[in-house]
């Protein structure tokens, strides 16, 4: 089963695994709840930065993202204003997990 996230214009694919980690969370949510439209189209579309979800991608995977490598980190960001959007982001789709490590 997979799910597509949409940012700005650039597509994620995750799978059940990936969404399930870290929950519950804002795409367990959307996703696997079926009162949301999401559940039945398996699409979601949010407007945060790309790149910070890139990073949330492979969280979402189990993989270790920090400290952030320099060439992991937006364009628009140093490391101390990523590393504070990284947990803005984690507050808004509920990933306590990635929250407490950032």
């Amino acid at each position: 089963e997979r799910f597509t996230i949409i940012t700005r214009g650039n597509s994620f694919h995750l799978s059940r695994a990936q969404v399930e980690y870290d929950s519950p969370n804002y795409f367990s949510a959307a996703f696997l709840q079926h009162d949301f439209a999401e559940a039945r189209s398996k699409v979601l579309y949010t407007d945060r930065n790309p790149q910070l979800f890139a990073l949330i991608v492979e969280h979402l995977s189990g993989y270790k993202i920090l400290p952030l490598a320099e060439k992991a980190l937006p364009q628009t960001m140093n490391a101390e204003l990523a590393h504070a959007n990284l947990l803005a982001d984690a507050e808004y789709f509920q990933l306590d997990q990635l929250g407490d490590q950032v």
